[in-house]
Parts: C-alpha cells; structure tokens; sequence
C-alpha cells in the first residue's frame, strides 16, 4: 500500500471491498438496484471502518433501506444526487431556427414516453405561437415523433454532440423535464438522478418539471414550476402566463442552487462530511 488517504470513495464493488479489507475507511456509491451484489454489500456493513452507502436518490435510499441488508440502518446510508461541474466562461448560443415570435421552449434527451414526449405533444399543440425545440434521438425515434407531432412550431434536432448540448440549452428560453412516472421501472429509471435537470440549472434556464419526487430532490418551487405530466393545459397556461423577469428570476435562483448544492466540489464536500463525521459502528472489522 503506497499511500494512506484519509478516505476512499469507489462505484465498484470489489474494489471497495479491497480497500475496506485493508483498513482504510470506505464509501460506496450506489446507482443502482442490488442485482448480484447483495452478499458483497452485507459484507461491507461489518467492518468498522465502512462508513456510508450513498445513494444518488432518495428513492434509491429507500429501496436499499427496504431491502432488508443485515446491518443497514438510517444512519450508513444518504442520498445525495450526482453532479456536474459549472459552466465556465460565457457560451455563445446555437442560432435555432423560428417558426413563431414565440419563446423557445426546449427538451434534451431521448425521445420516449418516460422521458415525456406525450407531454411535449400535448402542449406543442394548445401553443401554436411558441416554437419547440427537441434535441436528440435516434433517426428512427425522430422520424416516428415527427409523424406524432406534425406542427410547423415543432423542430427536431437530432443527435447534438455532448460538447455543443451547452450552445443548444444557452438558445432556450425555458427548459422542459416533461417526465411521466413509468408503469414498470425500465433501466432504473426512478432512483436515478436527473443530470437534464442540472444541466438546466447550470446554464440559469427557466424550467418547467413533472411533479415527481426525483425532481424535487433537485428543484424547489422557487426554481422551476411544478406541473402534472397528464395535464397539458396547466403546461400550456403556465407557459402562457411567464414574463421576461419571471423567465430570468427563475433561471437566476436554479443557477444559484446549482452552484451551492450540485458542483463536483459542492458534492465531495457534503459526502466527506457525511463520511467523516460518522461514528464508526461495532462490527467484526478487519
């Protein structure tokens, strides 16, 4: 062992596993469901100088705390959401084309159902004046929403390389997490944190949320508009009745939460804290 860091921070498993076996105190970052790791993470629990599970949801928190591990309590195991670094430097926006003197409302991601593209169909239509920008999916994907939505108010961009997503999200003047709650849980979808909403945050945009609780771990009411995902007219007329300066005040007070709560740096310093400042539990130990 070449060096003693006061504490390890890791995602795999066995590597965690490694350096809690040899004394080092330890935190395990989870992301997901339990899946084959069950045994690894009980295994975990009885070494004193494992200090915490972190979560990246409160839902995820929760299912970990119902799973029954012989050994969890309330105490060794937080959820903090993931992160991102600031926006440094000004970003010059993507010229978008316009089809209305309306605002540009904009959506990031995959196009799906989950992800919200009923709803973007629903209000696209009641706002015939505003235009709607849809960043990303597939070929196939596009082609099949377009038919779905037809209107000349509605623009489908394609695929957007990660590193000019910033240009694209800087041209919007609001920004939709349009979100449903899924029937099943495909790929984990509701203990994950949203990375479209700290995208949103960080660049200062107006935002406008589905009302699940994964959102609100991120957004507050001062900070985005909470909507119904089955209640297109309350998107409409939320969309309809936004002034300049409460388009600007909200994306003003989401950048400022951002950067308190969800820099790289913001993160590392709540996990060490938490990681630190917990007693160490009695255990077999190493």
């Amino acid at each position: 062992r070449r060096y003693s860091p006061d504490l390890v921070i890791g995602r795999y498993l066995r590597a965690v596993l490694a350096a809690t076996k040899m004394g080092l105190n330890t935190v395990y970052e989870l992301h997901s469901t339990v899946k084959k790791k069950r045994e690894g993470l009980e295994l975990l629990l009885r070494y004193k100088n494992f200090r915490l599970f972190v979560a990246v949801s409160g839902a995820l928190r929760h299912y970990y705390l119902n799973l029954g591990l012989k050994g969890i309590t309330e105490d060794r195991i937080i959820a903090l959401p993931t992160c991102r670094g600031p926006v440094n430097g000004r970003v010059e926006p993507v010229p978008l084309p316009k089809a209305t003197k309306g605002l540009n409302i904009g959506y990031i991601g995959k196009l799906q159902v989950q992800k919200g593209m009923n709803v973007i169909k629903r209000v696209s239509s009641l706002l015939p004046g505003h235009d709607f920008h849809i960043v990303g999916g597939t070929p196939e994907a596009i082609k099949t929403w377009s038919r779905e939505i037809p209107g000349e108010n509605v623009h489908f961009h394609g695929y957007v390389p990660p590193h000019l997503v910033e240009r694209y999200i800087e041209a919007m003047d609001v920004c939709l997490l349009p979100n449903e709650p899924p029937p099943q849980n495909p790929e984990n979808t509701i203990y994950s944190s949203p990375m479209k909403a700290l995208d949103y945050m960080a660049h200062g945009r107006m935002i406008l949320a589905s009302d699940l609780p994964e959102l609100r771990e991120l957004l507050t009411d001062d900070t985005a508009i909470f909507l119904d995902p089955y209640d297109a007219e309350s998107w409409a007329k939320a969309i309809s009745s936004l002034s300049k300066r409460e388009i600007l005040e909200y994306g003003e007070r989401a950048r400022a939460r951002f950067m308190e709560n969800f820099t790289m740096t913001a993160r590392c310093r709540r996990l060490i804290e938490c990681a630190l400042e917990r007693k160490t539990h009695d255990g077999d130990g190493a």
